[in-house]
C-alpha cells in the first residue's frame, strides 16, 4: 500500500488520467497482487502480480491561492494570519515550494490559504517553474492576488511593471494557463502600504484599476487585454469592495481582508450544498 496526500492526481504510463484523490480516506486499486505458491498453482509456483508504470501529481487542496510576482509579500502576509512559517527575506524566490496556512476564526470555521512561489511573466509557458505552481491554483476556490504597491521588477534590464501592470500580467499568466481561472472568486491586495509616506499611492492604483483602458496595457494581445480589462473593471466598479490597501509587515487591513476572504468561501460553500442538494 503506498500512501499520499489529499489532492494527489494519478496518471497511467501513458499520461491518462486515471484517479484524483481529493478526499481523506480515499483508496484505489492500481494493481493487482500476485499469489503465492500453494496447491492451487502449477506445480506451486507463485503467480505474479501486475506491473504498471503510474505517475503521481499533487495538486494542494485549499480555499484560497495567494499569488503574486516575487517579493510581493505573500509569505510574509501569510505568517501574519495563520499557523504558517515560510521562509521571509528581502529577496526574490524565498518561497521555493507551496506552503499551507490555516485561519481558525471564533466560531471554528477554518480557511486555508495556499501561498505559491512568486509566478514571473510567461510563467503560462513554463518559464520559472509556471506550471508546477500554477496547478495548484485550479484546486482552490478563490484567489488573492498580492501586489506590490510600488511595482515589480524581476531584473534591470527588463521592465520595472508598475502596480496596475503587474495587476494584468498575473490575470493573463491565470488566463492563458487556464482560461476558467479567471472566473474563479478573485480579491486583489495592495501590500506594502506603510512604504507609501502620502498614503496617496493606494488610492491612485484604485483609481486607475476602476478606469482601465485598452492602450495601459499594450504588452497585452487582443483578446487577453479585452478579457483581463474586462475581470479588472468587474472587481474595481463592483459594489463589493475588492481591492484592499494593506500592510503585510505591520498588520494594517489585514483583519478586513481575511473576513472578506472567510465571507467569499463561506458563500462558496453554501452555494455548492445548495447545487448539490439541486442535483440530488
Amino acid at each position: 500500500m503506498l500512501t499520499v496526500p489529499p489532492g494527489t492526481i494519478i496518471y497511467d504510463d501513458a499520461k491518462t488520467f486515471f484517479k484524483d484523490l481529493n478526499q481523506h480516506g480515499e483508496k484505489v486499486l492500481v494493481a493487482k497482487g500476485g499469489q503465492g505458491g500453494s496447491h492451487r498453482t502449477v506445480r506451486f509456483n507463485g503467480i505474479k502480480g501486475e506491473r504498471r508504470s503510474l505517475t503521481f501529481e499533487l495538486k494542494l487542496l485549499g480555499d484560497v491561492s495567494l499569488v503574486g510576482f516575487p517579493n510581493a509579500g505573500k509569505s510574509t502576509f501569510l505568517r501574519s494570519i495563520s499557523n504558517a512559517s515560510p521562509k521571509v527575506a528581502d529577496y526574490p524566490f524565498t518561497t521555493l515550494r507551496p506552503t499551507l496556512g490555516e485561519i481558525s476564526y471564533p466560531d471554528h470555521t477554518v480557511v486555508t490559504y495556499t501561498d505559491l512561489p512568486g509566478l514571473i511573466e510567461e510563467a503560462h509557458l513554463n518559464r520559472g517553474m509556471g506550471h508546477q505552481f500554477l496547478r495548484h491554483v485550479e484546486r482552490t476556490k478563490a484567489v488573492l492576488m498580492m501586489v506590490d504597491i510600488r511595482g515589480f521588477q524581476l531584473k534591470e534590464k527588463l521592465p520595472l511593471r508598475n502596480a496596475v501592470e503587474t495587476i494584468a500580467i498575473l490575470m493573463r499568466e491565470l488566463f492563458l494557463y487556464k482560461r476558467d481561472l479567471l472566473d474563479r472568486e478573485m480579491v486583489i491586495a495592495l501590500n506594502k502600504i506603510d512604504t507609501d509616506a502620502n498614503g496617496e499611492l493606494a488610492e491612485n492604483i484604485q483609481y486607475q484599476l476602476a478606469n482601465i483602458d485598452k492602450v495601459h496595457l499594450p504588452f497585452l494581445e487582443n483578446e487577453e487585454n479585452d478579457i483581463v480589462r474586462e475581470k479588472i473593471i468587474e472587481l474595481c466598479r463592483s459594489k463589493q469592495e475588492n481591492v484592499f490597501p494593506i500592510s503585510a509587515i505591520n498588520g494594517t487591513g489585514l483583519e478586513i481582508l481575511t473576513d472578506k476572504m472567510r465571507d467569499i468561501i463561506e458563500k462558496l460553500k453554501v452555494d455548492s450544498e445548495l447545487l448539490g442538494k439541486e442535483v440530488e
